[in-house]
């Protein structure tokens, strides 16, 4: 988060080898973790966001697609998706995506500020992934629609400041 223009900029969640289910919290409704609890935060105005995930996913889901549904295997094909199968279950496969692949920042619904070290409010940012996979055919297959992978595809995001 930062105060709109980048020259008080505070990172609340990095350098963790934690994994955060983000589909389970939409799932349920959830938290996935609670990130400025102990971060020491400058005190000020902030203005936006930038959830910004690692480039490595854990992939398992299903597209259907004409009179197929391709669910994800638990193999990486040639060109780094989960390889692809008209039987399921789904399994897990772990795709690495672009680092490239940077959002732009969001406009809080309100400014936080803080003072004293404390915010003003908290920060909830929700997760859609009900479209967060999507089925790319790959050739040099005979026929490319014969071979698909399926990759993660950004989930739609909402943010909320909830009162402390």
């Amino acid at each position: 988060m930062d105060n709109g223009d980048g020259t008080t900029a505070v990172t609340a969640f990095e350098g963790t080898s934690a994994t955060l289910d983000i589909a389970a919290a939409a799932d349920n409704n959830s938290s996935v973790g609670n990130f400025m609890s102990g971060l020491v935060v400058p005190d000020g105005s902030y203005l936006r966001v930038k959830p910004t995930p690692s480039g490595t996913f854990i992939v398992s889901g299903s597209v259907t697609f004409g009179p197929n549904t391709y669910y994800t295997t638990s193999t990486n094909g040639s060109s780094g998706g989960c390889l692809t199968s008209t039987t399921g279950p789904a399994q897990e496969c772990t795709v690495t995506v672009p680092s490239a692949i940077v959002p732009a920042w969001e406009n809080m619904p309100s400014t936080l500020t803080v003072t004293d070290g404390t915010p003003n409010y908290k920060i909830r940012v929700r997760f859609n992934t009900s479209n967060s996979v999507g089925l790319y055919p790959i050739p040099p297959a005979p026929n490319p629609l014969d071979h698909y992978e399926i990759y993660p595809e950004p989930p739609q995001t909402s943010m909320t400041l909830v009162s402390q």
